[in-house]
């Protein structure tokens, strides 16, 4: 006869503790898969598009689907009714959901196709109607027009030869629209060759040289409107060629004294 006691041993209560909280742990685990699985389907928001400002000012949007539907991107002037009308969708879903700030990035090359030829159609636009909702705007000017520049590639961006002339049209911009602009982003994702296309490659030394001048001239104009770095783009490259890590730029753009002329560090988030 087969002793079969062995078999049917009771079980410990330590026993019990551990199937339990392996059960926990195994019905914690399918349902965060469950959750992510749903949130990942139904998120249509582009969290790299989200910026987010932190310094003095509190220019925070930290909502990535309002700072979404906040973004209202200037148009080519042969657009501006289109522009005008998804300008006036934006501020009003900014004005229901009760958040006090717009991001307007402001493409130079659209504004400034040729020397000297400005065509404000769409930022008149805009900037009338946030106005009259009493919205306050934060522009990220970037860009620069081709003529600006002696090296150009085709889906690629870089700031003007001579930063002087990026400081002379955010001048233009501000005068424009004295009082109606609260923050001026300084460039954007200028660590990355898509944003930063220049013969010299990347360089934490050449934004400087952009950033100084810009920001005298936002000063020069109004003295109150926020000053923010160029957000940076975390790209996961650090191989100075298509990008350089966001986290050691910012080092040397602190280390050369950015802080010093900026109100805020603009921050990308992915």
């Amino acid at each position: 006869m087969t002793d079969t006691s062995a078999n049917n041993e009771p079980l410990t209560p330590r026993m019990k503790q551990g199937l339990a909280v392996a059960w926990v742990l195994i019905v914690l685990t399918v349902g965060a898969c469950i959750f992510l699985g749903t949130w990942w389907n139904i998120s249509g928001v582009r969290r790299d598009e989200l910026i987010t400002a932190t310094a003095a000012g509190q220019v925070t949007p930290t909502e990535p689907e309002q700072a979404a539907r906040l973004t209202a991107v200037a148009a080519a002037p042969q657009q501006t009714e289109s522009a005008a009308g998804s300008a006036d969708g934006t501020l009003d879903l900014a004005r229901q959901l009760g958040v006090g700030w717009g991001k307007l990035p402001v493409r130079w090359a659209d504004v400034e196709p040729q020397p000297g030829n400005l065509n404000w159609e769409a930022l008149d636009a805009f900037f009338a109607g946030a106005a009259a909702r009493n919205q306050k705007v934060l522009v990220t000017v970037y860009a620069a027009p081709d003529w600006s520049r002696a090296v150009t590639a085709e889906n690629r961006s870089g700031p003007p030869d001579n930063p002087i002339a990026y400081a002379t049209f955010i001048s233009q911009l501000m005068q424009r629209y004295r009082g109606a602009i609260h923050a001026v982003e300084i460039w954007s994702e200028m660590n990355s060759d898509r944003e930063w296309y220049v013969a010299g490659g990347l360089n934490s030394a050449s934004y400087m040289q952009l950033l100084l001048p810009a920001a005298r001239a936002v000063r020069s104009v109004d003295p109150g409107v926020l000053i923010i770095s160029g957000g940076l783009n975390p790209t996961g490259v650090d191989d100075g060629i298509l990008a350089i890590d966001d986290f050691r730029y910012l080092r040397e753009l602190i280390n050369m004294g950015m802080l010093d002329f900026v109100d805020c560090v603009g921050v990308h988030h992915k």
